[in-house]
């Protein structure tokens, strides 16, 4: 490998290891950089990878002329009419290399078309070798050399894939660890979680506005809904409340049956984390008719509860010694629970507490003092 290929596997490993960012938009850098160096004429090299992602299927990498561009593939597109048509199909199936001459008019696929109206003459897709064989990668080589490739050049860049392989499926692992990680514990406790924080007994003790939001009647329409309606349902309601706690800059922590937990830190301090609090439930409760389930021929409208708290939590794994989840708990989250049940009976189907309207610079209608099962006092409430 090295007689056709010089020292670049030893500089790309170099370059690598020499850079904080493990991305694939940074291996594919370094290798084109490394590729023209000993004398491959590429005018355009990619990364086409699939990943592991709720809504996304993979992400295409470009490097050309020394810029990169990123791309990526949703999940419905993934086997979409583009796909179909496209050379990455080919050598999904066949697990071999596909070489396109670029002449404009005759270059076989859409994508290679415009290449060809580019300049470019020769196309090379090179599958990439991954340990990992559940989920495929690609290279592509594109030239605008007259003449394209010659055999000399197929072979170094086959070799040339062989040597990248490797690199692009560490920064690929990365992406989906990050990726499943955000997904099922959100992004901060994800983070925490990849760079390390995996033990019980050591919360973080931080202020937020904690918001739990929770359907009414929910026992009784799964009851009668079919559980198609019923997933239906919680997948619109969770979209409703997620919308708004990301546009507000909070973190979902917790889905519990058909409840849901949101925090929002005080890193700018408290006033700034109650009225992210508030911006959220607003905009929750701005889409309130739009929560229904479909009984039979009937589209039964759907209500909620919200209860927004402002306080300290901590902030941490529990769980048993092997079995853990990364959440937020103390007296501050039980509170939010307990007035958020509370708007089952109270005037308001929104509520806050007074240490919310006392971080704002704005009035909330206090609806009066409630009593609050396992407090010793009765608590303020407030219409959100």
């Amino acid at each position: 490998m090295s007689c056709l290929l010089g020292e670049f596997p030893e500089r790309l490993a170099a370059a690598i290891a020499a850079d904080p960012q493990t991305d694939p938009a940074n291996t594919l850098h370094h290798a084109a950089e490394g590729l023209n160096t000993i004398g491959l004429p590429l005018w355009r090299l990619g990364l086409h990878l699939e990943t592991l992602h709720p809504t996304r299927s993979g992400v295409q990498i470009i490097w050309e002329d020394g810029q990169i561009t990123q791309s990526e593939r949703d999940r419905a597109g993934a086997t979409g009419p583009a796909y179909q048509a496209s050379p990455m199909r080919i050598v999904d199936d066949t697990g071999r290399p596909l070489r396109q001459r670029l002449v404009p008019g005759g270059a076989g696929f859409a994508p290679l078309e415009e290449l060809a109206t580019r300049g470019g003459t020769d196309y090379l897709l090179h599958p990439l070798p991954f340990a990992d064989d559940i989920r495929t990668a690609a290279v592509s080589f594109v030239t605008q050399r007259e003449g394209g490739f010659t055999d000399e050049d197929i072979a170094r860049l086959g070799r040339a894939a062989a040597v990248i392989s490797p690199f692009a499926e560490r920064a690929v692992l990365r992406r989906i660890a990050l990726n499943l990680l955000e997904t099922y514990v959100g992004v901060r406790p994800g983070m925490r979680i990849y760079r390390g924080q995996i033990e019980r007994g050591v919360p973080e003790r931080l202020e937020a506005a904690v918001l739990i939001g929770d359907l009414r009647g929910f026992t009784e329409l799964s009851n009668r809904a079919s559980p198609e309606a019923v997933i239906n349902l919680l997948d619109n309601w969770f979209d409703l409340f997620g919308v708004g706690v990301a546009a507000a800059e909070g973190e979902i922590l917790k889905f519990v049956g058909d409840g849901v937990l949101a925090i929002f830190g005080a890193h700018r301090g408290t006033a700034d984390a109650a009225a992210r609090g508030l911006k959220a439930s607003r905009a929750i409760l701005a889409q309130a008719d739009a929560l229904s389930i479909e009984i039979g021929a009937e589209t039964v409208p759907v209500k909620f509860g919200l209860g927004l708290h402002l306080g300290t939590v901590l902030y941490g794994n529990v769980g048993t010694a092997t079995r853990l989840d990364f959440t937020v708990i103390g007296p501050a989250v039980n509170l939010a629970s307990r007035i958020q049940d509370l708007t089952k009976t109270v005037p308001a189907n929104a509520v806050a507490t007074a240490e919310i309207v006392r971080a704002l610079d704005e009035p909330l209608e206090k609806i009066g003092r409630f009593p609050v099962r396992g407090f010793p006092e009765p608590v303020d409430l407030f219409r959100i």
